[in-house]
């Protein structure tokens, strides 16, 4: 079977985390089944050349030059899987929906390059309704193939995608008309079935071998966190809530984004700098080191689908206090953490302080067995060869 993948996000060296799990579960899916092809063929959306954002007018003329130089690839990252990439230039949807057509144009040269070295593809699977779902829908038109959709967006829809209330049609059209529409969240389920468009459940998925059991913890009890310092992930909400504890800990911040400036400056009139770091961006490897150092995981979010971190938390048998929004509500049972009101620094502070005292107690065996059972990544890719199966 041959199957062309196209991402709305794409890791890329400026932004080498954004989309990565696209990468990665192609990568799992090629590992299981190596008599499959795939093609990820993406634009570079993540690649700041190809970006022309009138906040940045400035950075025009430099990365108009730079984007000229810009040189198609296939990169093999696998035996069986391709990494395509055909530059097209994004700019803002105002204005022929961002380029839209040189999206689709650029997505047609590479699935005819895919073709050229596998031949005909047989499934076109789109990971966000838009772009990439837009690009599949035509896509399918074109080469008269069936094509399935993978929706992550979370709130749906974003903000900018909404006119009088409603999705845009630009956004609902792919999904209307997609042979199958997977929903990684019952939450984001429930909310397409509201919209008249019908999907099955498939959640994320992570290759668990790469995060392990620490048996023995030492030192102070050290709460984590992994995200994109951004508002929805509420770590503003977080460094409220830690200030209010009354036993010693440690608060590990993991990534980077906008608010960085802002957290720090909140962390230091809180007198917390020396109970709170920074990390920065981190590696694969060093957030599974960061994991299996930490005694539990904790997630603020303001909204969230099916997250990757925490299913990395919970590969690792790190019990998780999370906001009860979303996908979250789903993955978090009493066996492997707690649920707490999103945006309320009190409700959160008090789950932490229970995990201080020690008055709640996870199995890390238990949680990364139920991890396993329910999100393992065997199970998904059998499932998702099946999505495949039946669009032929």
């Amino acid at each position: 079977m041959n199957i062309f993948i196209i991402p709305s996000w794409y890791p890329s060296v400026d932004e080498p985390h954004t989309g990565i799990f696209f990468k990665e579960q192609a990568l799992i899916y090629a590992k299981h089944f190596p008599e499959d092809h795939l093609g990820i063929g993406h634009w570079g959306p993540n690649i700041h050349d190809t970006l022309f954002e009138i906040s940045k007018v400035h950075l025009w003329p430099t990365r108009f030059l730079r984007y000229r130089r810009l040189q198609t690839a296939a990169i093999a990252l696998a035996s069986n899987c391709t990494e395509y990439f055909q530059p097209s230039r994004t700019w803002t949807r105002r204005l022929q929906q961002g380029n839209i057509e040189g999206h689709v144009a650029a997505s047609l040269k590479s699935i005819k390059k895919f073709e050229a070295d596998y031949g005909k593809v047989d499934v076109i699977h789109g990971h966000v309704a838009y772009p990439a779902g837009y690009v599949a829908m035509r896509l399918s038109k074109t080469l008269n193939v069936p094509y399935m959709i993978t929706e992550h967006m979370g709130p749906f829809p974003f903000p900018s995608f909404q006119k009088g209330g409603r999705p845009e049609a630009v956004l609902l059209e792919p999904l209307q008309k997609a042979k199958k529409v997977l929903s990684v969240s019952e939450n984001l389920q429930h909310t397409l079935a509201g919209l008249e468009v019908e999907s099955d459940v498939f959640p994320n998925f992570i290759e668990e071998s790469d995060f392990q059991l620490e048996a023995v913890k030492r030192g102070v009890f050290t709460f984590l966190h992994v995200g994109r310092l951004s508002p929805e992930k509420g770590q503003d909400v977080l460094i409220e809530a830690v200030s209010k504890l009354t036993d010693e800990f440690q608060l590990i911040l993991v990534g980077d984004g906008p608010l960085k400036g802002k957290l720090q400056r909140l962390v230091r009139d809180l007198g917390l700098s020396e109970k709170v770091q920074f990390k920065g961006v981190l590696s694969r490897h060093d957030v599974s080191h960061e994991l299996r150092k930490a005694d539990a995981f904790v997630l603020p979010s303001r909204y969230e689908n099916f997250p990757v971190a925490v299913m990395e938390a919970l590969a690792a048998g790190l019990p998780v206090i999370a906001s009860r929004v979303g996908g979250l509500s789903q993955m978090i049972t009493k066996t492997n953490g707690r649920l707490v009101k999103a945006q309320n620094d009190s409700s959160l502070a008090e789950a932490m302080q229970f995990f201080l005292e020690g008055k709640t107690s996870f199995d890390q065996e238990e949680i990364r067995e139920d991890f396993i059972s329910r999100f393992g990544s065997k199970e998904a890719v059998r499932r998702l060869r099946s999505y495949y199966e039946a669009l032929l």
